[in-house]
C-alpha cells in the first residue's frame, strides 16, 4: 500500500529531502544550517556562538566562508571531514572547537581568520594543507598531532603572531612558504625525520633559530638560508 502512496507523498516533499529519504541521508535544513547526507553545505545564521548539530560528518567547502558574525565554533565527534575554504575569512573568529575523529583539514579551510588566536589539530591528521592558516595574523599558540606527517605549501603564512611551535617527532615535510611572513618566530627545533623543507618555509629575521642535529636537512637548510643554527 505504501509503495502507491509513494509518488504522491513525494510530489508533496521538495527535492532535496526526496533524495536524503531515498538514500537514507540525513536532512537539516532552517534558517541557520543546510545539510544533507551528513554534510553541512551552508551556515547562513549571524550567531556568535555556533554548536553545529551532532550527525554532521563533513563540513562542506566554504560553510562558514565570509561569515561575518560568528566568533566560536564547535564542532561534534561526528565530523570527520572539513573542507576547502569552510572557515575563510571569517574575521571575528576566535576559537573553533574541532572534533577529535577530524582526519582531514582541506586547503584554506581557515585562511584569512584574522581574529583566530589559538587552534589544536586533532590526533588523525596527518596533513596540514595548503594554505590553511594563512594570514590567521592573531594566531598565537598551535597544538600540533604527534602523528602529522607534513606541513604543506603556505600552511601558516603570515601568522605574525606566532613566536612558539613544537614539531612532533614524525614530521616529514616542510613545504615551501610554510612559515612565510611569521616574524615573531623564535626558536624552533626540528628532528631528523624532517627530510625535506621548500623554498623559504622559515626566512631569516628576528628572533629566529632553527635548532637541529648536526648533518641533518633542517641544519643543512638553516646554513642555507643564512638562519641562526643551534645543533645538538
Amino acid at each position: 500500500m505504501f509503495l502507491f502512496r509513494l509518488p504522491r507523498l513525494m510530489s508533496r516533499l521538495s527535492l532535496a529531502v526526496v533524495i536524503a529519504l531515498l538514500a537514507g541521508g540525513m536532512y537539516y535544513k532552517n534558517k541557520e544550517f543546510v545539510a544533507l547526507g551528513g554534510v553541512l553545505y551552508k551556515y547562513r545564521g549571524a550567531a556568535a556562538t555556533v554548536k553545529v548539530p551532532e550527525g554532521v560528518k563533513v563540513i562542506g567547502k566554504g560553510a562558514f566562508a565570509k561569515n561575518a558574525a560568528v566568533e566560536r565554533v564547535e564542532l561534534p565527534d561526528s565530523v570527520d571531514s572539513v573542507r576547502d575554504l569552510a572557515f575563510a575569512g571569517c574575521p571575528r573568529l576566535k576559537r573553533v572547537r574541532l572534533s577529535p575523529n577530524l582526519s582531514q583539514l582541506g586547503k584554506g579551510a581557515f585562511t584569512g581568520c584574522g581574529s583566530l588566536e589559538r587552534i589544536t589539530i586533532p590526533s588523525k591528521v596527518t596533513n596540514i594543507e595548503e594554505l590553511t592558516f594563512a594570514d590567521c595574523k592573531s594566531l598565537e599558540s598551535v597544538t600540533l598531532p604527534a602523528g602529522l606527517l607534513a606541513i604543506r605549501n603556505g600552511a601558516f603564512t603570515g601568522c605574525g603572531r606566532l613566536k612558539e611551535i613544537d614539531f612532533p617527532s614524525r614530521l616529514a615535510t616542510i613545504e615551501a612558504g610554510a612559515f612565510g611572513l611569521c616574524k615573531s618566530l623564535e626558536t624552533v627545533k626540528l628532528g631528523p625525520s624532517v627530510t625535506f623543507i621548500g623554498t623559504a618555509a622559515f626566512v631569516p629575521g628576528g628572533k629566529l633559530a632553527i635548532r637541529a642535529k648536526e648533518g641533518s636537512a633542517a641544519a643543512e637548510y638553516a646554513r642555507k638560508m643564512h638562519i641562526r643554527l643551534q645543533t645538538y
